[in-house]
């Protein structure tokens, strides 16, 4: 997902509220890199660091609608679903 298609993604997952996108570039002198990325909605809401857009918009939506994150099933240890 890139910078554009996320920011696209996020002003409809916040409908408009204030909100803001952080992303973090890190280039070691051995050459290896790492990014994150990070969602933040006005009120105080904000995603973990995330190492894509992707991973962030999926768990910016999860804190935004949690009724749309399914309900883990739950055995009993004799297999019965609760």
């Amino acid at each position: 997902m890139t910078y554009d298609e996320a920011r696209q993604e996020f002003a409809v997952i916040c409908k408009g509220r204030y909100r803001s996108m952080h992303y973090e570039l890190i280039e070691r002198e051995d050459g290896t890199t790492e990014q994150t990325c990070r969602l933040y909605v006005h009120s105080g809401i904000s995603t973990e660091t995330c190492a894509t857009w992707s991973e962030a918009m999926a768990q910016m939506r999860g804190i935004i609608n949690p009724a749309a994150k399914p309900e883990p099933e739950i055995t009993t240890p004799q297999g019965e679903q609760v």
